[in-house]
């Protein structure tokens, strides 16, 4: 199954073809989402919240959301942030004062994996344009280099659970003042980052993944209670990676 949502390509493996409703249900669940957290929609929860309206997400999503934020901010010291979009926004990228970009495509992930649970499909891999998660016999993923995306640097083995990575290659687009930047910014400077340029971080489940994926490029010092191993690429092109990564980084 492939399709484009929430701006990017998917792709969902399984043993069998999925059926009709199967189908129909993955795509209400990822329009009901986008419905709620788009910074690029005016309907959306997030942007009517940013013009004042009395409205808020459904708790079953916001409440383990805002709780990895509150995490991971703190292990950043503030430079992952919830309310980054308004300097996303200065950039030129979007509107909503809630931006959940950094964990929130892997928190979807999670739930169209539930939809294919809920439907008795007991084997799969959702790949939402690189936050994978995957259940069933282990797989080998590609470690895309940020230079050439045609080459690796490494591979990892991954079987139940999930892989999230971020670079600073991808969503790049030019500012209002005419410079070219990227996504991943600094929530305290507003200003985009440069020490790493990628990042890989993998997790029982996708939602900590994504997120982990993008504290680390602000802090290798993750809280072990996450359960994340992970690697990254500094710009200088130095290659580190957590003592329990489950996989290969090539010399």
């Amino acid at each position: 199954m492939r399709f484009e949502a929430i701006g990017v390509p998917w792709s969902i493996e399984t043993p069998e073809p999925l059926d009709a409703e199967v189908r129909r249900a993955i795509h209400e669940r990822i329009e009901a989402y986008d419905r709620n957290w788009s910074r690029f929609r005016a309907d959306s929860v997030v942007s009517r919240m940013a013009r004042g309206e009395a409205v808020e997400p459904p708790a079953a999503e916001r409440d383990p959301l805002f709780a990895l934020y509150d995490l991971l901010a703190a292990t950043t010291g503030g430079r992952m942030s919830l309310h980054v979009g308004a300097a996303l926004s200065r950039l030129g990228y979007g509107g909503a004062a809630i931006d959940v970009g950094a964990a929130g495509k892997g928190q979807l992930v999670d739930l169209v994996a539930g939809v294919l649970e809920a439907h008795g499909v007991d084997a799969w891999t959702v790949d939402a344009s690189g936050d994978i998660r995957h259940r069933g016999r282990a797989i080998r993923i590609a470690l895309e280099h940020p230079w050439d995306a045609t080459m690796a640097i490494g591979v990892v083995e991954l079987a139940d659970g999930a892989i999230c990575a971020s670079a600073t290659n991808r969503r790049r687009w030019v500012d209002l003042s005419g410079r070219t930047v990227h996504h991943v910014v600094d929530g305290l400077t507003g200003v985009p980052v440069g020490d790493v340029v990628a990042t890989w971080a993998l997790a029982a489940d996708a939602m900590t993944a994504d997120g982990a994926s993008t504290a680390l490029f602000f802090t290798a010092d993750l809280p072990s209670a996450l359960g994340v191993e992970w690697a990254r690429i500094t710009s200088a092109g130095r290659v580190e990676v957590s003592p329990g990564f489950p996989g290969e980084v090539f010399g």
